[in-house]
């Protein structure tokens, strides 16, 4: 399957079974932005090169079973 986007930050998709045994594709898409350095300035897109990827695997601070997650996977 080819995804097209005009986006500048990562798209990717997942397909997920429901309970019925039907499928369903998951679109993700992610932006990645810079805060203004004065007050009320608009936010900045990030050229494509700086942008952040999609997380895909959640990420851990130690062990998973007793450790909490640092970064959260983006297909949740």
């Amino acid at each position: 399957m080819l995804l097209l986007t005009a986006l500048r930050g990562p798209v990717a998709y997942n397909l997920a079974i429901e309970a019925d045994g039907s499928e369903r594709m998951v679109a993700v898409a992610k932006q990645t932005y810079a805060f203004p350095q004065r007050d009320g300035a608009e936010l900045d897109l990030l050229p494509r090169s700086e942008q952040v990827a999609l997380v895909e695997v959640d990420e851990f601070a130690g062990d998973p079973v007793s450790s909490a997650p640092l970064i959260e996977n983006d297909y949740a």
